[in-house]
């Protein structure tokens, strides 16, 4: 009985801190949220916005473009301190996410595409950020301890580089939340087979290709993982309903473009292809993270990726590092790297918060001597980095402190494994709390 009781109460100690985690997660996404990112650091959260609002009251969707397959076709305006070429139809992208930020904006009162606010626009990221932190909680509780799920939901809500891009109004905020759904009713499918779960894969993977191009690396990612469950038989139909959707979706796709104007689709994609340049993508995706159009060199989120990847190497493949391989290399079809925007990080974002608090938290409870100092190496780098960029100490110290945190502590581990063993699991949480107060500290002075 007294197991029961401390089993039950662990498990709603447990609930709580994901409450708790979940109110700050939501908290510094409202805090400043239509100034940072600044109005105008993407004007394509207007291209979206507009679109859906044009094609929910006339039927065709009018927004902004720079594609030279719209010209002479396009009207140039000037409209809040920045200048768009205006095109109708607009084909730039599917239309289901364009139906959401829309619809969202009309939901306001908003009729007029030149009356929009910014802040009421990115209201529409908030439902979808939740749902994705809900999601994520659900699936990471699948395979991992609770001090990890609490420690990569804590990075997940913290680190700025995610705050700040889910605020922003792009079609990655929608579709990640959709692949997770995806991914826990493959977990489901492992535990008894369901039609209903069947038919609803099928219709997500029909959404994901209807909401953006890229969201196929997300399909490919859903069909991998079907394929790898333990479902047996029923891992085929799985894997079946999620292609008979995706190739659905990319029919409906195509359909919408050539309804409204086949030649001006065509050419549309055409441009689309000649972007690419190369097969650099991948590198850029993994190691080096951007936001907006801006490289950031975020040091968590390198670490983030080097840590997924090394979970390929286990008996058993990590999801998270199954994620990021397929998502990365699928994506290197679209993208090359000459053109990468922070958006395209978005899908990598869960992933590799999961990699590093699987990490941290094994690192600590196993008494882990190297990957507890590539840990504090990482972190002390983070928060130098800040402390620095944000002159909150003269640059001599700063440079000075840095070296000798790095040189003694790893040091000492190394000499004396005693020491190393004794003081890691403290150590190791210290650097944590440094990291999530440093990541709190950039959000609120941004």
């Amino acid at each position: 009985m007294d197991v029961k009781v401390s089993s039950r109460r662990e498990r709603w100690l447990v609930r709580g801190a994901i409450a708790g985690i979940f109110a700050l997660f939501m908290g510094v996404r409202i805090y400043h949220l239509d100034t940072v990112p600044a109005h105008n650091d993407t004007t394509d959260e207007y291209a979206w916005t507009w679109s859906g609002m044009t094609l929910l009251q006339t039927g065709t969707p009018r927004a902004w473009s720079n594609l030279r397959a719209y010209a002479p076709h396009h009207k140039r305006l000037k409209w809040r301190d920045h200048k768009y070429n205006m095109v109708e139809p607009w084909l730039d992208h599917p239309p289901i996410y364009s139906l959401y930020a829309g619809g969202w904006i009309m939901a306001w009162g908003h009729r007029d595409i030149f009356d929009v606010d910014l802040w009421q626009m990115r209201t529409g990221t908030l439902p979808l950020a939740a749902l994705s932190f809900i999601c994520l909680a659900a699936f990471l509780r699948r395979y991992l301890t609770p001090a990890a799920v609490l420690l990569s939901l804590l990075f997940y809500a913290v680190l700025p580089l995610i705050v700040w891009q889910h605020k922003l109004v792009v079609s990655e905020n929608l579709f990640v939340p959709l692949t997770l759904v995806g991914l826990l009713l493959i977990d489901a499918q492992a535990v008894r087979f369901a039609g209903w779960r069947a038919l609803a894969l099928l219709v997500l993977a029909t959404l994901l290709p209807l909401i953006k191009a890229a969201a196929l690396s997300c399909c490919a990612l859903l069909v991998f993982w079907a394929l790898a469950s333990n479902a047996r038989g029923a891992r085929w139909l799985n894997a079946g309903a999620l292609a008979l959707g995706t190739c659905a979706g990319i029919a409906g796709y195509l359909w919408w473009g050539r309804h409204f104007n086949a030649g001006l689709f065509e050419g549309i994609m055409a441009e689309h292809q000649a972007r690419f340049r190369g097969f650099q993508g991948l590198q850029v995706l993994l190691f080096e993270p951007v936001l907006i159009a801006k490289a950031t060199k975020d040091m968590l989120a390198i670490l983030g990726a080097v840590l997924a990847l090394q979970g390929l190497t286990q008996r058993q493949p990590a999801p998270w590092g199954l994620a990021v391989l397929v998502y990365a290399g699928c994506m290197t079809f679209f993208v090359g790297d000459n053109r990468i925007f922070g958006w395209y990080f978005i899908p990598l974002h869960p992933w590799l918060c999961a990699a590093l608090g699987s990490a941290i938290v094994r690192a600590t409870r196993e008494r882990l001597l190297g990957l507890s100092v590539l840990w504090y190496s990482a972190a002390l780098l983070a928060i130098a980095a800040l402390l620095y960029d944000k002159r909150l100490m003269a640059p001599e110290t700063m440079r000075v402190g840095y070296l000798l945190a790095f040189l003694v502590v790893p040091g000492a581990w190394l000499a004396w494994p005693r020491l190393a063993r004794a003081t890691i699991p403290a150590l190791n949480g210290a650097m944590v709390l440094g990291t999530v107060l440093a990541c709190l500290y950039e959000i609120y002075v941004r």
